[in-house]
């Protein structure tokens, strides 16, 4: 009984220990599981967090794989949802963050039309707004659900 005990504590301390060391989780797997917590039906998401996160991981995705050769109205979709959330909406960022999100914003949508042409790929842009969309996370913790009736964001 006593050994059991002594195990149990020493096993605590060891995963306390192991987590002081571990490598801190990288900001798209964050967003990643900040869309899957907020994605109950896992498809198109009654929340506001996963439909944001969403947008950004599908842009990020485009830019990185295919240097944005498939973009398309679905991306516009997305570089619109974002910016009317996130610059626009009543729960959009602080005021003072809004004009850069909205350039950079403009920026990834602008990569999207001619990037792969002109070797503009707005890949930091991409980064920066998956900084931006997290932080609207942690701010917004409480699911943001879809107002009845409403059939998209």
């Amino acid at each position: 009984m006593i050994w059991s005990s002594i195990c149990i504590d020493c096993s605590r301390k060891f995963s306390r220990l192991a987590r002081l060391f571990r490598a801190p989780e990288s900001l798209l797997n964050r967003l990643r599981r900040v869309a899957a917590r907020n994605d109950e039906r896992g498809g198109e998401s009654d929340t506001l967090q996963c439909v944001l996160a969403g947008s950004i991981l599908s842009l990020r995705s485009e830019a990185n794989r295919n240097g944005w050769q498939n973009w398309g109205e679905n991306y516009e979709e997305c570089v619109d949802l974002l910016i009317k959330y996130l610059c626009e909406g009543a729960e959009a960022l602080p005021p003072a963050n809004r004009s850069e999100v909205r350039t950079k914003l403009e920026a990834i949508r602008e990569a999207g039309r001619t990037g792969a042409d002109n070797g503009r790929f707005a890949y930091e842009e991409c980064d920066q707004m998956v900084e931006q969309v997290l932080a609207w996370c942690d701010v917004h913790r409480r699911p943001i659900l879809k107002p009845p009736g409403q059939s998209f964001w």
